[in-house]
C-alpha cells in the first residue's frame, strides 16, 4: 500500500551504519554475510538498495544476491533486513564504499562497507590434483604426463618429488 498525502516519506538511519568485513584473502570465495535493517515511514514509492563495486546485496541471507534490490514494503511503514557480502575478491586492496537506501521523497541513507583483501602469505597451485593411469610395456617407459605448479609468496624453494618408481 502506498500512502498519499502531505506526510513526508522517511527512511530511518539503518542499523548498523558500518559493516566491516575485516581481512579477506584473495580467492577465498564470497565473504560471510552481514546484515542491516531498513525502516521506512509514509512511503510514496518503492525502496531501492544499491551495493558499491565489489559487493552484493539480498533480502535473504543465503541466495539471490545482486548489485540492486527492491525490498517489498507494505503499509504505512515497515522494517526489513538487507544482507551484504563481498564478492569473491580477485585482487588485493581495500574494498570500501556505501550501500545506499533510497525512496522517492525521502533522504537517501547509507551503510558504509569495508574489507581489506590480502594475498595469501604462501600460495601453491597445481594444474591437476592427480594424473591419469600410467601404462607401459615391460622394460619400456610409459608415456610422459605433465602438470604445472605455481607458487607465490614462498620463502624458500618449492620442491616437487615423485613417488617410488616414477621419475
Amino acid at each position: 500500500m502506498v500512502r498519499t498525502g502531505t506526510t513526508t516519506p522517511t527512511i530511518s538511519t539503518p542499523t548498523p551504519t558500518v559493516l566491516n568485513f575485516g581481512s579477506v584473502t584473495v580467492g577465498s570465495g564470497n565473504s560471510t554475510v552481514q546484515a542491516f535493517t531498513i525502516t521506512t515511514a509514509n512511503p510514496v514509492g518503492g525502496v531501492t538498495v544499491n551495493a558499491p563495486a565489489g559487493y552484493e546485496i539480498s533480502t535473504t541471507a543465503t541466495y539471490d544476491f545482486s548489485s540492486t534490490i527492491t525490498p517489498v514494503f507494505v503499509g504505512i511503514g515497515f522494517t526489513s533486513v538487507a544482507y551484504v557480502r563481498l564478492i569473491n575478491p580477485k585482487t588485493p586492496g581495500v574494498y570500501s564504499g556505501n550501500v545506499t537506501v533510497a525512496m522517492p521523497g525521502a533522504t537517501t541513507q547509507s551503510v558504509a562497507v569495508t574489507a581489506t583483501v590480502t594475498t595469501p602469505s604462501q600460495l601453491v597451485l597445481a594444474s591437476a590434483n592427480s594424473l591419469s593411469l600410467f601404462t607401459s610395456n615391460p622394460g619400456a617407459p610409459s608415456a610422459v604426463k605433465t602438470f604445472s605448479v605455481n607458487g607465490s609468496g614462498l620463502t624458500s624453494t618449492l620442491d616437487v618429488q615423485s613417488s617410488l618408481n616414477f621419475e
